[in-house]
């Protein structure tokens, strides 16, 4: 949308024109309709507009990903993947190992394992 109104000078200000852009990008023209006639999304919207300052927006665009990082203005395509690659690596760690308390006496195989008996004390 900001590169079809400020990059192509498009019209968005109608209805009419903003039906006709949502069903360009995909959007499912009926339902983005009655989204614009209910005004299903007008409360979330005023939320964002009293958060952003907050965030530190100013303008736009202004992303905000994983409600950790901002990117004020536009960047470079490397940059935007590197703080994208890195927002997801940090909320989606590579898992790791359990750490094994104690020892296990035996071993399991395909048919079961082994439990050990009784200590001796």
């Amino acid at each position: 949308m900001f590169r079809a109104h400020f990059g192509q000078a498009r019209k968005l200000w109608t209805a009419t024109e903003v039906l006709d852009f949502a069903a360009e990008v995909g959007l499912d023209p009926d339902e983005a309709a009655e989204a614009l006639r209910s005004r299903r999304y007008r409360a979330r919207v005023a939320a964002e507009q009293r958060e952003a300052p907050r965030l530190g927006a100013h303008g736009a665009p202004f992303l905000v990903l994983d409600d950790r990082f901002a990117v004020p203005g536009a960047i470079g395509t490397d940059k935007l993947l590197a703080v994208i690659t890195r927002a997801w690596t940090d909320s989606h760690p590579t898992p790791q190992p359990l750490p094994v308390v104690g020892s296990v006496e035996g071993g399991c195989t395909p048919d079961g394992c082994l439990v050990p008996g009784p200590s001796a004390t």
